[in-house]
């Protein structure tokens, strides 16, 4: 799947690249991104500079650790721009974890989180209901499907089985580019309605695409614990390490907004009016909330499903002329089907060709003068 930039100011994507390879690997620096400028802790729309994610900020750095107050924009060709300076921005983010707690709607072994998404299969192969949620709050990002893939629901009699994970994403050698899971609703169970949100009108019909998720851009927001109504996108794509049951993993495609989170609201869905935008894998202990574009996300789970899948109806296509309804005696004027007049359609016929002979004499005459060739000279 190709990867957009972080952010769609391809000035500043290319800066933001060069960035990672120049910084990103020093003391203390968890990723590097592109996004809002935060002042006292408030973002300001105005403003893209390249983020420096640190897990602590240092009031004096050694001068082997510091970093750029700004940056010069890359070229196309790679090489600095020094007519263009580019600000920087120290965001200290902690430790970031994925947002996992006991509790939460959904329940598996010794991990709770959110049911982000339910849907019917659209593709009639394989028909059923399903849910997506965050692997880790599935069970496990090391293996496919987990050891138990049981998923219940807080406050079941018996424990009562909701869900079966099917599949899910995993990480590859310490690094995962998605966090998601797919499971099969079980019969019978009360699972309510496909592709609605909890206390929003307004269902679900498409995903965002990511190119749309932009620095600025205010998201609604499905969290069950921190109830967080909404919160703003506050920079481009980015990666940073996670920690889950003492085990770091780099987790990529990640995107920041600017309202913390709590345990527990993993898997919370984040949507713009009709549109799927993200699902919530993790938060930092200083406030942001760590999010993946669903889109994505569902296309990645999609290769791994063993049968057809499909969260949407498809779109349907436009109304053609050869489908408009057509007036009585009126002709359907297509390509394939050209109106014709009266007479067209009788010096067409086999009989008025062989009863022409004005017809007859003209082929005559090409005939006659075909035949004639100038003499060489």
């Amino acid at each position: 799947m190709a990867v957009p930039p972080p952010c769609p100011n391809a000035p500043l994507a290319r800066t933001c690249e060069a960035c990672r390879r120049l910084y990103g690997r020093r003391p203390g620096v968890l990723g590097v991104g592109a996004g809002l400028k935060f002042t006292d802790g408030a973002a300001h729309d105005d403003t893209a500079v390249i983020q420096f994610y640190v897990r602590r900020k240092q009031a004096a750095p050694p001068s082997g650790e510091r970093l750029p107050r700004f940056v010069y924009a890359r070229r196309e060709d790679g090489l600095p721009d020094r007519s263009r300076r580019i600000a920087t921005d120290v965001i200290e983010l902690g430790q970031p974890r994925f947002a996992v707690r006991s509790g939460a709607p959904l329940d598996v072994i010794g991990e709770s989180g959110a049911l982000t998404m339910l849907f019917d299969n659209q593709m009639p192969q394989h028909p059923g209901r399903f849910l997506i949620t965050c692997a880790h709050v599935a069970g496990e990002v090391t293996r496919t499907p987990p050891v138990d893939p049981r998923i219940t629901l807080p406050g079941s009699p018996h424990g009562a089985l909701f869900a079966t994970t099917l599949v899910n994403a995993t990480a590859q050698g310490g690094r995962m580019a998605y966090d998601i899971a797919l499971a099969e609703v079980a019969t019978g169970a009360p699972s309510g309605a496909v592709c609605e949100v909890e206390g929003s009108p307004v269902p679900i019909r498409a995903f965002l695409p990511a190119n749309e998720l932009r620095p600025g851009l205010t998201l609604s927001c499905a969290f069950p614990v921190s109830h967080v109504p909404s919160a703003r996108v506050c920079s481009g794509r980015t990666a940073l390490p996670l920690r889950l049951d003492g085990q770091e993993y780099r987790v990529e495609n990640l995107f920041l907004i600017d309202r913390p989170p709590r345990p527990g609201d993993s898997g919370g869905l984040l949507y713009e009016g009709e549109r799927a935008a993200g699902l919530l894998v993790g938060l930092s202990a200083r406030g942001f909330g760590l999010f993946q574009p669903l889109g994505e996300a569902f296309a990645h789970v999609q290769a791994l499903c063993p049968f057809p899948l499909a969260c949407f109806p498809p779109p349907q296509a436009a109304p053609t002329a050869l489908s408009q309804p057509q007036t009585k005696g009126t002709p359907c004027n297509t390509p394939s089907s050209p109106a014709r007049s009266p007479r067209s359609s009788a010096a067409a016929s086999p009989a008025a060709r062989r009863s022409s002979p004005a017809k007859r004499t003209s082929r005559k005459r090409r005939k006659a003068c075909a035949s004639i060739r100038p003499k060489s000279t």
